[in-house]
């Protein structure tokens, strides 16, 4: 597990990464130039998982490399937001019913305000993306 010693606090930085509904998820695009975009998320002790349609552009650009970074801010000021670098793998199932029920139970509402429901939401976005932070960044 990495240490969250590079953030201002470890405990503020879990609770971002627990309580936040967006993550800015960056990996490399073939031609080698930068693929942001935003992306509900799930933090589960050192890992964060990600629900994606299988066909998304971030999904190709893992598979050819596997280097990601991820930030997400306290959606206030800007200040003290949590970024790390990461390595993502595809994995080769549905997260489990405890992380899926916790993942559900994050996005009930949105979901919900989208007229979505859970299994429509696991059928569409099946390709489960985890990510393990190598280092967090200082972001000054």
């Amino acid at each position: 597990m990495v240490q969250l010693d590079e953030s201002p606090s470890a405990e503020r930085t879990r609770d971002l990464l627990r309580r936040r509904k967006i993550v800015w998820f960056a990996t490399v695009h073939p031609e080698q130039k930068p693929h942001i975009v935003p992306v509900w998320f799930l933090w589960d002790q050192d890992a964060v998982y990600i629900l994606s349609q299988p066909g998304a552009q971030k999904v190709k650009n893992l598979l050819a490399n596997p280097k990601c970074s991820l930030a997400v801010d306290d959606s206030e000021n800007g200040h003290q937001p949590v970024a790390m670098d990461g390595i993502a793998s595809l994995e080769p199932a549905m997260l489990s019913e405890e992380l899926l029920d916790r993942y559900f139970v994050k996005y009930r509402e949105m979901l919900a305000a989208m007229n979505w429901t859970a299994d429509r939401m696991v059928s569409e976005y099946s390709r489960v993306i985890r990510v393990m932070p190598t280092r967090f960044l200082k972001v000054t």
